[in-house]
């Protein structure tokens, strides 16, 4: 009975550390230097961030830039990942940017590079005021059965599509980046104890 009661209390104390950790999380966000990122084709660095002109239909003139980050190792596992983009365009009257994923690799120790994408939240709306600031959401993706963990790295390209682009002769600019993600409250940590 003793054992029984014994193995009982683990239970509890298992089943109870496994809901802690669902609900102990917070929204966190680590910035990305807009400044660090490589630069493709026709972008550009400026007062403004990363300069991003309307491309044609010739492929040189498109522009587009790279960046990187390892999850931190607060980062809850498995759970949603977005990049937040904060922007503002020249253009004078309303159009439409459209910015989309060139690609992206995920590394995690252990396994080989996996594909996955930034889900663009659709074409990115100018009002028409130049200057204002405005940001966008892309959700960080991939295919496979495995999930994000701490200390994974992620790989990355977005790029200024000529298709479905309405800001005629205006310019994007990147002003600021930043990953948002589930951290982890003070002091727990992935295997359910306290440090």
């Amino acid at each position: 009975m003793k054992g029984f009661k014994i193995f009982a209390a683990l239970v509890l104390f298992s089943s109870f550390s496994i809901a802690a950790f669902g609900q102990d999380t917070v929204t966190r966000s680590m910035s990305l230097n807009p400044y660090a990122m490589y630069l493709e084709l026709s972008a550009s660095f400026g007062q403004g961030g990363i300069i991003m002109p309307q491309p044609t239909s010739v492929s040189s003139t498109r522009s587009a830039f790279s960046m990187g980050f390892t999850l931190p190792y607060d980062y809850a596992p498995d759970t949603p990942l977005q990049l937040k983009v904060l922007w503002q365009s020249d253009a004078t009257s309303s159009c439409e940017i459209n910015l989309g994923t060139s690609w992206l690799s995920w590394g995690q120790p252990g396994s080989i590079i996996i594909s996955g994408d930034f889900v663009p939240p659709g074409r990115l709306s100018a009002s028409g005021t130049p200057a204002m600031v405005s940001e966008a959401l892309f959700g960080i993706s991939h295919s496979q059965n495995s999930s994000f963990k701490p200390g994974d790295a992620i790989t990355g390209s977005l790029f200024r599509k000529s298709t479905l682009d309405t800001c005629n002769n205006s310019t994007l600019f990147v002003l600021g980046l930043s990953v948002i993600y589930q951290g982890l409250r003070e002091g727990v940590f992935a295997d359910g104890f306290e440090h």
